[in-house]
């Protein structure tokens, strides 16, 4: 929706959400409709500019990248799934149902000739994190995702994670026989390590824009270890863009939306990568 009719519903409710705001915090979905002040200064300062809530957030949140970044070779995304399974060789357990439950979306990099070592192709999570990455010469980067039966993605894969480190291990968790409860919230999702808990959980997506030669992302990063005592208040912000000659630009960034004076990220695994 352009921004011209969308104006006066988002102030609407900017205001609806002040209006009912708690003494001790407004919530996730509230701080999440709090982030359309960039929408809002588009309406006052453009009203003829056209651009989507999601994209208003994205470009609000993230840096603009290198003036270096300049793209020399074709670049292609879209958000249909297509199986990554045959080239990527993932561990056994893995299957197209597992996969398609994480993919957002593909983007692509082929335009250096002969030279096809420099040709990429990525495939994003739900969280916004590459979970496959595939050059034209070496195959799939990504470990193939062994480590930890039933938990594709969600620890060997490329994101951000982010502990309060005054939090993590200080509080006993009776359920897991005495270990204390640990605090680190991982932009890809949760583990799924316990018996009779349901299928892998990816961090919900709240924001994507692709446009020209880069692709934007937002999501609601989970705490990793469940059950846990701890809220996530972490949101992530990722960017990809195609710089050309093989070269990808990532930009990260994370904001903490927590109204707790106590709940305080001190700590971030910031690029997190594995190979």
């Amino acid at each position: 929706a352009g921004v011209t009719d969308g104006c006066k519903k988002i102030h609407r409710n900017n205001q609806q959400t002040m209006a009912f705001r708690r003494p001790h915090g407004i919530g996730i979905a509230g701080r999440l409709i709090l982030l359309l002040r960039s929408v809002l200064f588009l309406c006052i300062i453009g009203k003829s500019i056209e651009m989507s809530v999601e994209e208003a957030i994205l470009t609000d949140m993230l840096d603009e990248g290198s003036t270096s970044c300049v793209d020399t070779g074709e670049t292609s995304w879209n958000t249909t799934y297509s199986s990554s399974i045959a080239t990527s060789n993932w561990s056994s357990y893995i299957t197209e149902a597992i996969e398609s439950s994480n993919f957002q979306a593909m983007m692509e990099h082929n335009g250096n000739g002969e030279d096809k070592s420099k040709n990429w192709k990525i495939r994003i999570g739900k969280g916004g994190n590459i979970y496959s990455h595939v050059n034209e010469v070496l195959g799939e980067l990504i470990p193939p995702q062994e480590r930890d039966d039933q938990d594709a993605w969600i620890d060997e894969t490329t994101m951000m994670v982010s502990v309060d480190i005054a939090l993590n291990f200080a509080v006993p968790n009776k359920m897991s026989g005495g270990k204390n409860f640990q605090h680190y919230v991982h932009q890809a999702g949760a583990y799924n390590r316990d018996v009779g808990l349901p299928p892998i959980f990816y961090s919900p997506n709240i924001a994507m824009h692709c446009a020209d030669h880069s692709c934007a992302f937002a999501s609601w990063g989970q705490h990793a270890h469940v059950p846990t005592i701890f809220e996530s208040d972490i949101l992530y912000f990722t960017r990809f863009r195609n710089c050309g000659d093989g070269v990808m630009e990532i930009t990260q960034g994370h904001y903490n939306t927590a109204y707790k004076v106590n709940d305080r990220i001190k700590f971030t695994n910031t690029p997190w990568g594995a190979f």
